[in-house]
């Protein structure tokens, strides 16, 4: 077996308390050439013993182990598989001795293993960088407290004595200094070594021993020592000597006494009400229905009152009764001239009720366009462009220019109209639901030349019958055809339909026609249907100058009638009717003409095989049959 790779070893298998067995794919002869270690989380690894803790079973490139025994499974950890030979030749070659290809293959594969298996040891060696000329190093022997290092040549490892390689540190000292004798010590240096002192005798070494030494300090520190302790005084600066200020007169030196405009990046005043550089926020701590308000000099009603408990706005009132309550009159400008909403004292008719009116007016010529709450109309705008909202919920959208629009009239007939310049409807939908046009329609038709003309890639009506039913003639989906006689009499001249073609619960149909025969009503008769076995049914007879069909012609309850002018053959006798018949084997198509079966050949068979009559030939073939 070839060696193709140079795995030695699986990557560590994740042992979790639950599985037993654990794969390999290393090509292993025998059970002695494989070592299986096991490592609990936190532990250290262990070598498992065969058929004590693991069995082994090997396949054509690798196997699996099993663990057993009181351990197994293995609670959770690692296990790792190793392929592991002996040093050692087993096979005993001897000269023009019969060994099979086998031996010799697994001989050589036990050699390119053992290769691996010492390059493995080696790679985990430590050693010289490849192009280093440092050879023949060896290790010294072992001594006790002493550590590997290279001589002063650096060409050999010697023993080293730890201390030897800090005395220069002076570590010594420090440990003569006990830190746990006296707390509070400090170790410092006395011109030789490190000595401990304690807290006292340390501040003597700096010059900082208390009520003994004084440190320096500059001269102004009088000027402070001199000043009075005066209560809500400040100690300030004057540009030579440090003085004291009350709080008015440090206000003013920090700029904001009375008068003062001082400029903030942001104030917080106690209370939640925070002024920042580009917003300002003012959040009570608890809710009241005057919590911020605006008033004039004299008081009274408050220009702008907020109230947060309620979540309102009120302008020019103290209780706004909705979210934003204005009480009086609103008036806004622009570059054309005034828009003023007024309440009810200002609009002299006062039937109209409370209401806001919008007046523009750029000069005097102008329509007046306004806004009415009212009994008798909500909406009115008076320009080019007119809207009312009238008496019985009547709205009418127009123009002098082009059509209106309304919705609903005085009685309630209509709920939505179009009207052209001239007020007659163009269309409209009353209040049954039903929709009138008055001209063409287009879907996706910009210019329909019909009553209805749809443009599309692929244009399609569609009938959906929302009936749930599985019964026949059930889910129907109509079609239907009007016309009107001299007199204006609706006629339904006819229709077609599809419909269900079972009582079972499946997707049959039928297609079925209905024609108007002259006196149907609102009833046309069937003419034709076509059933889901696609066999299609004629109510009359099928009359045609030349019939070619694939399949099968049903005429039950009818018969196939010839009108050829009197050309057929037999030459002479009446028009008849068409047939098939089994003449030697053969299907023949006959003429029926007086009581007698014409075929169009008398080959095969001496007599007519459905009565024993002799067979008359027709001569000339004027039919094809086909099947």
């Amino acid at each position: 077996m070839a060696i193709t790779t140079e795995t030695n070893r699986t990557a560590e298998l994740v042992t979790d308390g639950i599985e037993t067995e654990f794969d390999f794919s290393m090509l292993i002869h025998a059970d002695i050439e494989i070592q299986v270690w096991y490592q609990a989380t936190g532990g250290d690894y262990a070598e498992l013993i065969l058929d004590t803790d693991y069995t082994v079973v090997f396949t054509e490139n690798g196997g699996t182990i099993t663990t057993i025994g009181g351990s197994s499974p293995y609670a959770a950890g690692k296990i790792l598989i190793i392929r592991h030979l002996p040093i050692t030749q087993l096979t005993n070659w001897l000269y023009n001795d019969n060994h099979t290809e086998q031996t010799h293959q697994d001989d050589f594969d036990r050699s390119v293993m053992r290769d691996l298996q010492i390059q493995e040891q080696l790679d985990r060696c430590v050693g010289f960088a490849i192009h280093s000329g440092t050879k023949d190093v060896e290790f010294p022997e072992p001594e006790a407290n002493e550590i590997i290092g290279w001589n002063a040549a650096g060409d050999a490892l010697e023993n080293k004595t730890p201390t030897s390689l800090i005395a220069s540190m002076a570590l010594d000292d420090l440990d003569d200094v006990d830190a746990t004798a006296n707390d509070g010590s400090i170790i410092v240096g006395n011109g030789a070594i490190w000595v401990e002192e304690s807290g006292a005798t340390a501040r003597a070494s700096l010059g900082l021993t208390i009520g003994s030494d004084v440190q320096a300090w500059d001269a102004q520190l009088d000027d402070i020592a001199t000043l009075a302790v005066t209560n809500g005084n400040f100690i300030v600066g004057d540009g030579s000597n440090w003085i004291i200020e009350s709080g008015d007169t440090a206000r003013t030196s920090l700029g904001l006494g009375t008068g003062d405009s001082p400029t903030h990046a942001g104030l917080t005043i106690t209370g939640n009400s925070v002024f920042g550089l580009n917003s300002s926020v003012f959040q009570p701590t608890t809710d009241s229905t005057t919590f911020f308000q605006v008033l004039d000099a004299d008081g009274g009603t408050p220009i702008l009152n907020v109230d947060s408990t309620n979540e309102r706005v009120g302008i020019g009132t103290a209780t706004p009764s909705s979210t934003f309550d204005v009480v009086g009159t609103l008036d806004f400008s622009d570059v054309t001239g005034d828009v003023s909403f007024f309440d009810n004292e200002l609009i002299a008719d006062v039937a109209h009720g409370n209401a806001i009116r919008i007046h523009r007016h750029a000069n005097e010529a102008d329509d007046e366009t306004l806004f009415y709450i009212g009994h008798d109309r909500a909406l009115r705008i008076a320009s080019s462009y007119m809207i009312y909202w009238e008496a019985q919920n009547n709205i009418t959208f127009f123009s002098g220019k082009h059509i209106s629009m309304q919705l609903g009239d005085n009685a309630g007939n209509r709920i939505f109209q179009v009207l052209d310049s001239d007020s007659v409807a163009v269309s409209k939908i009353d209040s049954n639901g039903n929709a009138w046009f008055g001209g063409n329609i287009g879907i996706y038709e910009t210019a329909p030349e019909t009553l209805l003309e749809m443009s599309h890639a692929q244009p399609t009506i569609t009938g959906h019958c929302i009936t749930h039913s599985d019964l026949l003639d059930a889910r129907a989906v109509i079609y239907q055809a009007f016309g009107e006689q001299s007199g204006g009499e609706e006629t339904t001249l006819g229709k077609f339909m599809f419909a269900h073609d079972s009582a079972l619960d499946d997707e049959k149909a039928y297609w079925k026609l209905f024609i108007n025969t002259g006196a149907d009503g609102d009833n046309p008769t069937q003419a034709l249907e076509i059933g889901s076995d696609l066999l299609a049914t004629f109510a009359g007879s099928i009359t045609s100058a030349g019939l070619t069909t694939i399949g099968t012609v049903d005429a039950s309850g009818g018969e196939i009638l010839v009108e050829d002018n009197d050309t057929s053959e037999p030459a002479g006798k009446n028009d008849g009717y068409v047939g098939v018949a089994q003449v030697g084997g053969q299907a023949r198509l006959y003429f029926f003409v007086d009581d007698t079966r014409y075929y169009c050949d008398a080959e095969a068979a001496a007599a007519d095989p459905e009565t024993g009559n002799p067979l008359f030939p027709m001569g000339g073939l004027l039919w094809t049959y086909k099947v």
